[in-house]
């Protein structure tokens, strides 16, 4: 029973499986019998729907297309005419004509906010009574009426973005932008400047819109205007109108870089309508702009030439004229070693233009338009005889003085007063062949203008000179500037302090300024190397010229005070010097508030040339009390009285006579030394001139005799015997004369020597209102004294003199606290007078020989004068060179007042003395 059921239900189930697999198989061929074909799928006509609402311009706004599709049976049995058919998306029925063919209509609407209008349909043709159906796939354009069956094979779809068959107008405007045309119509809108980075000008531009449909003119529409300059970052937009032609036209104002080099610069120009069927549709196109050159154009209609020279702007200077206006009596200066810096006042004019570079439509030069500028001008020596400054030359020049100034360009002209300080001491190489260094530059380094530097030569002497300049193409290379590549003595294995020294002292390195021995990827050029250096230096000189200025103008390089200058000469030249606290002084003189005593004296002397040591009180003896301290330490206590005729003692022979006249017993100076100062009032300054002349014969013959004596050999160099005074050399000839009484024949013959010059001098007088230290020299002298011998009753007895020193043969100086007071101190320039017609010499050149040295004080200048003026000699005097810095003397006398370094050489020693005292004691008054 079990196994019949089992039987049953595989028979049962193997029955349903056949049966379904034939209703399947029979489903299949009956689709087969009823399945449709397209015979042709196409458009049968297109309009174009025109809105009342859309005016003049009569712009599409929809298109109708009417298609049609052609069925038929594959099979070739069925009639498919009358057949009722549906197509989805297509509202209702449609009925197929005779040919089996059904038409409709579809109305695709135009929207120009659209990049592509093309759109791909599929749809569904059905025959509903027969359950048949076929596939439509189709594309239509509204805008280009256009329509495509897709199923055919190779037929394309719509274009899109992603489609390089369209072009960018195509993609994304359905615009035409005529050629847009362009013309500077004004170089400048505003008054035009050279010192600014912006030079605005006024462009015209024209154009004509279409609307790419219709290629219909966008006629009197409003429309958006938008240019955009990428380089400036400057977005301009405007409104304006079409004309009836659909054109337009209009002035707009815009700017550029006007010292960069002439290029062309990318812009963005942008038309956007902003009414009717078209708003908000916009057309773009690129143009080139370069109004350096004055050219613009549209960039779909030419190819612009690029510039093969990209420099920017500089400025450029061909030459300088100077002015000498005298002195600036307002900016003289002493320092506390009594350094005079005079200040020297220059009118400068010059004629600065523009170098621009290649251009090609424009000029390369232009004036300066106006605009102010930084004008530096430094004044460098020479060490030898060079005449122009260049890279290989550059480390024998001596930094001089220097100023800075912003100057204002007017009608292109540069017309300014320059004040420079000079030091006194600096003078002689002033009167010589300088060299002048110019740099021009902005002040505001980001508008783009290069600087200029030029060279010239510099002859302070001459009231006028217009020179022409040298523009170095070391000082000028086209490297660009920056922070980054600033030259810093760091970088090049030195110190600021070492370069700034060696540039103050004439004794530059060139490898200070670019040391390539210690630098990587560096190509060792010396060409290159020497330019870089030069260029380092210079550069180095105006990026630090008030620096270098006032340390070379105005600073002393001595560090210790006037008052321990003066001691520590004194100390070394002075046997048994002895410098006195107060307090020591008053207990040696017994004697009290000396420190006012000695500013009394100092003020006294002043007035009448003459020691009053007289004191307050009422009696004679508090009147005389200080002369008495001073004739009693003088003197001694066992010189200064003798024994009474009745007992006792009484004052001396000495005494008295010291108390009548205490200068026949001791020297006394007064000197004073600057502590601080407080201000500096030129008085006046005036020139005058003395002659000094010499003449010596020489004579030989035959004779009995002969007597002839020469104390000094010829060419003997010996120095003028006064005080301090340094630096003029002298060749002595001192010839005695002698004669012989014969009679005798004789025959001689002989040379009359003679020579005689005109020296100059300039006397500056100055009132130094400064804190002084006011002090006494005490210095002694040799006096006699008596003495009776009595040999015997027979013979009598004898007088005797013995001669005695002051003060047992000391040196007393005493000081009081700084105090102020005002006196007036003179520097006198003095110059020998040559003719500067002459051809064969170099008057103005470096190796010169000249008399050309200054000297502080009037007792120095009389000194000076007084030694040439000297009738018990003949001096025949040798000038020295305008550069040279003599000699021994001043070594011997000043090198312990400053600290000598191991590398520093005599000769550097020297000149630092000599830069620095003009020939006094440095902060001394005497």
């Amino acid at each position: 029973m079990i196994f019949s059921k089992r039987i049953y239900s595989l028979i049962l189930v193997a029955t349903l499986t056949a049966s379904c697999s034939f209703g399947v198989k029979d489903k299949k061929e009956n689709s087969n019998t009823n399945a449709l074909q397209l015979s042709s799928f196409s458009k049968v006509s297109s309009q174009n729907l025109i809105s009342a609402s859309s005016g003049i311009n009569q712009a599409a706004e929809d298109v109708r297309f009417t298609l049609r599709a052609c069925l038929k049976d594959p099979t070739g049995v069925r009639n498919l005419n009358a057949k009722t058919v549906t197509i989805s998306g297509i509202g209702g029925s449609l009925q197929t004509d005779a040919s089996g063919c059904v038409t409709w209509s579809e109305v695709k609407k135009i929207d120009y906010s659209k990049v592509v209008n093309c759109k791909e349909e599929t749809r569904t043709l059905s025959i509903p009574e027969e359950g048949t159906s076929v596939v439509l796939k189709y594309a239509i354009d509204p805008t280009e009426n256009t329509f495509t069956d897709l199923t055919k094979v190779g037929a394309k779809g719509c274009q899109n973005e992603n489609n390089s068959a369209l072009t960018k107008n195509d993609m994304e405007s359905k615009l035409i932008l005529d050629e847009v045309k362009l013309a500077i119509k004004a170089n400048s809108t505003i008054h035009k400047r050279s010192d600014t980075k912006y030079q605005e000008y006024q462009m015209e531009f024209s154009s004509c819109l279409y609307a790419r449909r219709t290629e219909a003119a966008i006629k009197n529409r409003n429309i958006e205007v938008t240019f955009y300059v990428p380089e400036i970052e400057e977005t301009n937009k405007i409104n304006v109108e079409t004309n009836h032609k659909g054109c337009f036209k209009y002035r707009t104002n815009t700017k550029y870089e006007q010292h960069n080099y002439s290029h062309w610069m990318n812009a963005k120009f942008t038309a956007k309508v902003l009414e009717g069927p078209l708003a908000e549709e916009e057309v773009e196109t690129g143009l080139l702009l370069n109004p350096w050159d004055n050219d613009l154009v549209d960039q779909r209609f030419g190819k612009a030439q690029e510039n093969p020279l990209k420099e920017t702007s500089r400025f450029q200077i061909n030459g300088v004229m100077y002015i000498l206006i005298g002195n600036n009596v307002n900016n003289f200066s002493v320092n506390e070693h009594l350094n005079l810096t005079v200040s020297k006042t220059y009118q400068i004019v010059l004629n600065p233009r523009i170098d621009r570079g290649h251009r090609f439509n424009t000029p390369r030069f232009a004036d300066v338009e106006g605009g102010r500028f930084k004008l530096k001008f430094m004044i460098l020596a020479p060490n030898n005889a060079e005449m122009e400054i260049d890279k290989n030359n550059f480390e024998n020049f001596t930094y001089i003085t220097g100023a800075e100034k912003e100057v204002e360009v007017v009608n292109g002209t540069i017309n300014t007063l320059i004040d420079l300080p000079i030091k006194v001491s600096d003078m002689p190489r002033m009167a010589l062949r300088t060299v002048s260094v110019f740099k021009l530059e902005p002040i505001d380094k980001e508008i783009g203008l290069r600087q200029r530097v030029v060279t010239g030569f510099f002859k302070a002497k001459i009231p006028w000179i217009k020179t022409n300049v040298m523009s170095n193409d070391a000082l000028n290379e086209s490297s660009t500037d920056s922070p980054s590549t600033r030259y810093t003595p760091e970088a090049h294995q030195t110190t600021t302090g070492k370069v700034n020294n060696s540039i103050l002292e004439g004794e530059v390195s060139a490898s200070d300024f670019f040391d390539v021995e210690n630098l990587t990827d560096v190509e060792k050029n010396e060409t290159d190397i020497q330019a870089k250096q030069f260029k380092n230096y210079i550069e180095y000189l105006f990026d630090n010229l008030n620096l270098f200025t006032e340390e070379r103008a105005f600073t002393s390089k001595f560090k210790q005070s006037s008052k321990d200058i003066y001691i520590a000469q004194k100390q070394a030249t002075t046997e048994k010097f002895k410098m006195l606290s107060i307090s020591e002084a008053q207990e040696l003189l017994k004697t009290k508030k000396l420190e006012n005593r000695l500013i009394y004296i100092a003020k006294e002397f002043k007035k009448t040339g003459k020691f009053n040591l007289l004191s307050s009180g009422k009696t004679s003896e508090e009147i005389n009390a200080f002369k008495k301290s001073l004739c009693t330490l003088a003197l001694g206590e066992k010189n200064s009285v003798q024994p009474a005729f009745l007992g006792g003692t009484k004052p001396s022979v000495h005494m008295n006579s010291c108390m009548k006249d205490p200068q026949a017993y001791m020297n006394l100076e007064v000197k004073r030394h600057v502590d601080t100062v407080e201000k500096v009032n030129p008085k006046y300054s005036n020139g005058f001139n003395f002659s000094v002349g010499s003449r010596f014969s020489i004579y030989e013959g035959q004779s009995t005799s002969e007597y002839t004596s020469i104390r000094s050999g010829i060419d003997a160099a010996v120095k003028i015997p006064f005080g301090e005074f340094f630096g003029l050399g002298i060749r002595l000839f001192d010839i005695s004369k002698g004669v012989n009484y014969s009679t005798n024949e004789n025959q001689s013959f002989g040379d009359d020597v003679s020579e005689s010059k005109s020296i100059g001098v300039e006397k500056f007088a100055v009132d130094v209102t400064a804190k002084y230290n006011h002090c006494l020299l005490i210095s002694p002298k040799t006096y006699t004294t008596t003495s009776y011998s009595n040999y015997s009753y027979r013979y009598g007895g004898s007088y005797g003199g013995v001669k005695n020193t002051t003060f047992d043969g000391n040196t007393y100086y005493m000081c009081s606290r700084p105090y102020e007071d005002t006196l007036e101190e003179s520097w006198y320039y003095l110059q020998s007078f040559t003719s500067g017609t002459s051809y064969f010499r170099d008057s103005f050149g470096p190796t010169e020989i000249k008399l050309i040295k200054v000297i502080r004080g009037y007792k120095n200048y009389l000194k000076f004068r007084d030694a040439l003026r000297d009738e018990t000699k003949q001096y025949l005097y040798v000038d020295s060179t305008g550069i040279e810095t003599p000699d021994n003397k001043v070594y011997d006398n000043w090198k312990h007042l400053i600290n000598e370094d191991e590398g520093q050489t005599k000769g550097d020693v020297v000149n630092l003395v000599i830069d620095n005292t003009e020939g006094s004691l440095p902060g001394t008054i005497e």
